[in-house]
């Protein structure tokens, strides 16, 4: 399915088809938010690996290093006001509800403040569980899906007669996924994965047709593909 602004329509479907099971608001609401929350950090993790990976072998231009330092730095503010607001719960619903608002004046859209303030309610109900130790079935599921993921990438580029080592493989992998999450304005980052993930793999040593081919070839299959067929999928569980 979608990333950005196709992950809020994930999780609510999500939300509903397990809700309509018979599993608790609660149970829900987390099986819609921990996989996205996990997916993300492994994304986070791969990206400073690749980041620091990059910037040892002097591959990075100066406006790569300046987007992905703003991309960190975005990240790093996230996690520090999410941090402050596990103990400032009403102040941090608040704001996130200000500023929802602010942005749908801005999109000339109905704002209803109840979904922001059922999605914080949701994250902290989250936090709260993998602080009381159920992080581990998350966390594992999501480095699985990130494994299987890029061994999918890794067998394009053998099918193309170019074989890649692992760390190629994961520096150009990560960066390019987490440029493509937060472009959040654009479904899945489209065309910024793929010009990023093609132009670092050519960075690295690969041939650059190869390189397009092999990421064109991973995208289709692993992004649009599945995207394609999810959307109809999730309308059809929303409305059994």
């Amino acid at each position: 399915m979608s990333r950005g602004l196709g992950d809020v329509y994930k999780r609510q479907a999500t939300y509903r088809w397990v809700r309509k099971q018979g599993v608790s608001a609660e149970g829900s609401g987390l099986a819609g938010t921990l996989p996205t929350l996990f997916n993300n950090t492994i994304l986070v993790i791969l990206g400073i690996a690749g980041i620091l990976r990059l910037l040892a072998v002097r591959e990075l231009s100066s406006t790569q290093i300046l987007a992905f330092l703003l991309i960190l730095s975005g990240l790093g503010l996230g996690i520090a006001a999410i941090s402050w607001g596990k103990s400032h719960r009403d102040w941090f619903t608040s704001g996130a509800v200000r500023e929802a608002a602010f942005f749908y004046r801005v999109l000339h859209r109905p704002y209803t403040p109840r979904a922001t303030e059922t999605a914080v309610c949701r994250m902290f109900a989250a936090l709260d569980l993998l602080e009381n130790g159920g992080w581990k079935r998350p966390a594992m599921g999501a480095a699985l899906t990130a494994s299987f993921d890029m061994l999918t990438l890794y067998f394009f580029f053998i099918a193309a007669g170019n074989p890649i080592g692992p760390s190629v493989l994961l520096v150009g992998y990560g960066l390019p996924l987490l440029f493509g999450r937060l472009a959040f304005l654009l479904p899945g980052g489209i065309g910024i994965v793929e010009s990023t993930m093609a132009a670092l793999y050519t960075g690295l040593g690969v041939p650059g047709p190869i390189a397009v081919v092999a990421v064109l070839s991973y995208r289709i299959f692993s992004f649009w593909i599945p995207t394609l067929i999810g959307f109809p999928i999730a309308f059809y569980l929303q409305n059994r």
